[in-house]
């Protein structure tokens, strides 16, 4: 392996250092409690997007159904709540996430004794299959997934700790952070481990390892277990958050929604997972109270990414590659992006003779006339051809621009 240049270490230990002073301080600098319910969020997304890391970016396993996984570990920690009562765990409420790492771990083993057995593609298909029949299950045992309704349960009849009842937001984030932490320094420590060099091996070159006396199939299959293992930490912190589980946490949409955080904020870095969580959180809770039209530029923001940031956001805030914009480059960027959300705006109040909703928010304008919405369209498209022709004469150090060369051929 190559030594990390001491600008990338430094970028890396900055990075960490300032998330997880932000962290911290919020509980006291923060006091709408939508904001710590933000950072709820983005904890317990951070936690199921590492997790989803250790297969893809550690193990070259790429899922779709890694929320099984996260929602068998929250349907445990909720019916032994309901069941025997927090208080049974000896530590309340606080050791709820380890219910749900048992059960995430169970869930590992269970399916990936036989989906480990292969890699790529047949184990993606295998774990779209096992997605859709776990959810197909769920919906066969109302008694045990809850139906269309769910299972609900109180966090706050257990008995308090450490004279913590969980009833607020503030105690309930602190919680969220402090299994987050934890996680992550469990999942960063099996990076470091023989184990975590083998899972990139097997990642690698799966032959080599075989070749030197090591099964891929176990060690992916390990990898399976750790990773469904921390995946239901989250699902624990979810339940404690939402007080709620339905069968919507074990589909294919919550699937599909960390990988794609996790993909962009950058799988070959660590903290990667967590730049990525806070980004769909932001477009999730934030976002969309701007505007209908939240996926859509969320989906927008992934493919500029695939196509021009392959290695995720974490990359280019890592090598610095946003300081060696070119100040026209940047610019033009800039009004592409604004003319695209005007041309979606508009042609949203154009559909349904509403207001234009980013503005109306940001009280900015009232109305777009509905005849203007094509024009828009065709300035916005424009745009972004003329951006695209300026990168290919002149490429940006650290980005890539698909389909060209260093010389813009």
């Amino acid at each position: 392996m190559h030594a990390l240049q001491p600008d990338k270490i430094r970028s890396r230990v900055l990075i960490a250092v300032v998330l997880l002073a932000a962290a911290l301080l919020a509980p006291g600098v923060m006091s709408r409690g939508f904001l710590l319910t933000f950072l709820t969020q983005v904890a317990i997304t951070s936690v199921l997007a590492m997790s989803y890391n250790m297969l893809l970016g550690q193990a070259g396993l790429l899922s779709f159904g890694h929320a099984v996984y996260s929602g068998i570990g929250a349907y445990c920690a909720i019916h032994v709540i309901n069941r025997f009562g927090a208080d049974g765990l000896g530590l309340g409420m606080i050791a709820v996430p380890l219910v749900g790492a048992a059960g995430g771990s169970l869930a590992g083993l269970l399916f990936g004794y036989f989906s480990t057995r292969r890699s790529g593609t047949v184990f993606a298909m295998i774990t779209l299959g096992v997605a859709e029949m776990i959810v197909a299950v769920a919906a066969m045992l109302p008694g045990t997934f809850g139906g269309e309704n769910g299972i609900s349960t109180n966090r706050m009849l257990s008995t308090p700790v450490l004279g913590l009842d969980f009833g607020s937001a503030n105690e309930i984030y602190c919680l969220a952070l402090a299994w987050s932490v934890i996680a992550g320094i469990g999942m960063y420590a099996f990076t470091r481990t023989p184990l975590g060099r083998l899972a990139n091996a097997v990642r690698d070159n799966p032959e080599r390892v075989a070749f030197v006396g090591f099964n891929p199939g176990y060690i992916r299959l390990t990898v399976m277990v750790l990773a469904g293992g921390f995946a239901g930490v989250a699902g624990g912190m979810s339940v404690l958050n939402y007080e709620l589980v339905t069968a919507e946490n074990l589909g294919i949409a919550q699937s599909g929604m960390v990988l794609i955080a996790t993909y962009l904020g950058g799988v070959g870095h660590f903290i990667g997972p967590v730049i990525g969580a806070f980004v769909f959180v932001l477009f999730l809770s934030v976002i969309s109270t701007w505007t209908d039209a939240w996926l859509l530029y969320f989906g927008m923001l992934f493919i500029l990414i695939v196509l021009f940031a392959p290695q995720g956001i974490a990359e280019l805030l890592i090598s610095g590659a946003y300081r060696r914009l070119r100040l026209r480059t940047a610019a033009m960027a800039t009004v592409s992006i604004i003319v695209c959300i005007a041309a979606v705006e508009s042609v949203y109040a154009w559909q349904d003779e509403s207001t234009f909703q980013i503005a109306e928010k940001l009280a900015l304008s009232g109305k777009i006339p509905h005849y203007l919405a094509p024009a828009v369209f065709a300035v916005a498209v424009i745009a972004c051809l003329g951006y695209l022709l300026m990168a290919k004469r002149r490429q940006v150090p650290g980005l890539a621009v698909p389909g060209f060369d260093r010389k813009g051929r």
